[in-house]
């Protein structure tokens, strides 16, 4: 009797934390209600408060029950004395079982970074304590890696091409559902488990081109100087050019100065000699007239 009641009760459970994570996707954590979930997992909401009290406990329960199984085996995955590489191959193997069990666990995630991130960082603190598997797998990098120095970014690229060639398409499954698979679950799935090498290789790549990148970068960062020198040589050749067409155009005004300043003072000339001209023209008429009626003197 105790343990057929056991069993009807993590059933309810499992029922209400599905039926809590599908109201929470559909109206966001704040304009869900605890009635919504009651009616969502189909039991009254007194039943409802009897295994959790309100929704932020209830959210809580979801957060941990999603990825808290899950960390402890990240964790020990971590401290393998394998290869990085065989590392990431498993974290494939195991996320993609996961998230195929449970495929709204990428929304809801999503759902809380863009929330509150600092509830996941808390909820990876109360399972592993300070992060002591990332300074581990920081230090693997390096040596792997041959990177000298501190490796955060590189963990960084890793972390996030993995986890978003995991997660992105379970975010996106209704429309490749619609478009792609023909709303056929099993097709979807199939998918996954075709992706599940493709996501490897990309993350084979990925590694083999950080490596080819962190001792092909010092050359190009001390070549950008010389670049920069010819680029400024350019300039000094083109200045000459520059410098020649305004010294052809300040030539031309100067002749046309010149020849303007010649001709006005010979049209002034010439103006003011045609009035003396008209006077001593009327002077030598007046002298004729006056000479011609005089009596010529008898000798």
């Amino acid at each position: 009797m105790n343990a057929r009641l056991i069993s009807k009760n993590r059933m309810t459970e499992k029922n209400i934390l599905l039926a809590a994570k599908t109201v929470f996707l559909r109206k966001g954590l704040d304009a869900a209600t605890m009635q919504d979930i009651a009616a969502e997992a189909g039991i009254s909401r007194t039943l409802l408060h009897y295994y959790h009290r309100n929704k932020g406990t209830l959210f809580r329960a979801i957060l941990d029950n999603a990825v808290g199984e899950f960390i402890p085996k990240v964790a020990m995955l971590v401290e393998l004395d394998i290869p990085l590489m065989k590392k990431i191959e498993l974290l494939v193997d195991g996320y993609l079982s996961l998230l195929l069990d449970d495929p709204l666990l990428p929304h809801f995630l999503i759902l809380e970074i863009q929330r509150d991130p600092r509830v996941l960082v808390q909820l990876f603190r109360d399972k592993r304590g300070e992060f002591v598997e990332v300074a581990r797998i920081k230090k693997q990098i390096g040596s792997e890696l041959r990177i000298a120095g501190d490796t955060d970014v590189t963990l960084a690229h890793i972390f996030t091409s993995l986890y978003g060639m995991l997660m992105f398409p379970f975010l996106a499954k209704p429309a490749l559902d619609e478009v792609f698979f023909n709303n056929d679950p099993a097709a979807f799935r199939a998918f996954m488990m075709e992706r599940k090498d493709c996501i490897i290789a990309m993350m084979r790549t990925l590694l083999k081109s950080m490596t080819g990148a962190s001792a092909a970068a010092r050359p190009i960062v001390s070549t950008q100087p010389a670049t920069t020198q010819s680029a400024s040589t350019q300039p000094a050749s083109a200045q000459p050019a520059a410098t020649t067409q305004p010294a052809t155009a300040a030539r031309k005004p100067a002749r046309a100065k010149t020849k303007s300043v010649d001709r006005k003072p010979a049209v002034r000339k010439s103006a003011s000699h045609k009035p003396a001209v008209r006077k001593l023209t009327g002077r030598n008429l007046a002298i004729r007239k006056s000479a011609a009626r005089k009596p010529a003197r008898a000798v």
